[in-house]
């Protein structure tokens, strides 16, 4: 089952984390509180 997933923080372990479960084939957005 593929989960879509938020990851809070686009810093060093969040975006390490969105980039597993890409690659596992969940959909995953990356939230940032600056742009």
């Amino acid at each position: 089952m593929r989960h879509r997933i938020a990851v809070v923080g686009s810093g060093p372990a969040g975006l390490t984390f969105a980039r597993v479960l890409h690659r596992h084939g969940h959909p995953v957005t990356v939230l940032e509180r600056d742009p």
